[in-house]
């Protein structure tokens, strides 16, 4: 996604590599994460924390009109029930983490990365995540969901891949991986 940078090893975007220098250079590809720890702005609202960095401009200056308007729409079109106009610092962590999710499915995906998402989501709002991966699915967006809650997984993976101690330990198919198994690759024991 940008944020760090590799150690070793490369990235391969497209079948070919890339060196990913920041966060905006891999939006500006269409890769997109919502990771565990928000990066919003708590004293700025909802809209501006959608379009930070990406801010529309009127004659030289920022468009608050248009930044509302956009995130007002963005938010429907997510069916998240938020005001755009409301300071981040006033909404719960559940409706942070919309935020969050908003941000990166306002760009147009190619790779969207989801680390551990549904940690403060609500069942409602877990089912409605789910349905926009779908969606997205459907749309040929990549979708890296990093979670150690398996039910989450039947519903929405393809494969698992297993990493333990920073290192790959496996990759099954999702539907066919029995609970058993996929715990023990975790855990490296019965």
């Amino acid at each position: 996604s940008g944020a760090n940078q590799p150690t070793r090893g490369e990235i391969r975007f497209r079948g070919q590599p890339v060196t990913l220098a920041d966060v905006g250079e891999a939006r500006a590809r269409g890769i997109s994460a919502v990771f565990q720890e928000f990066s919003l702005v708590p004293q700025l609202t909802v809209a501006q924390n959608l379009f930070l960095g990406d801010e529309p401009v009127k004659h030289g200056l920022l468009d608050r009109r248009a930044e509302s308007k956009g995130a007002r729409e963005a938010l429907e079109r997510l069916g998240f029930r938020l005001d755009p106009d409301v300071e981040v610092q006033y909404l719960s962590r559940a409706e942070q983490q919309m935020v969050e999710i908003a941000k990166a499915f306002r760009s147009d995906l190619s790779v969207l990365i989801l680390d551990e998402t549904t940690a403060s989501l609500t069942e409602r709002e877990t089912e409605s995540l789910f349905s926009l991966i779908a969606q997205a699915k459907a749309r040929g967006v990549g979708i890296i969901y990093i979670t150690h809650r398996i039910i989450e997984l039947r519903r929405i993976a393809d494969r698992v891949t297993v990493l333990r101690d920073g290192r790959k330990v496996g990759l099954v198919d999702a539907h066919a991986a029995d609970e058993a198994t996929l715990i023990q690759m975790m855990s490296g024991r019965p």
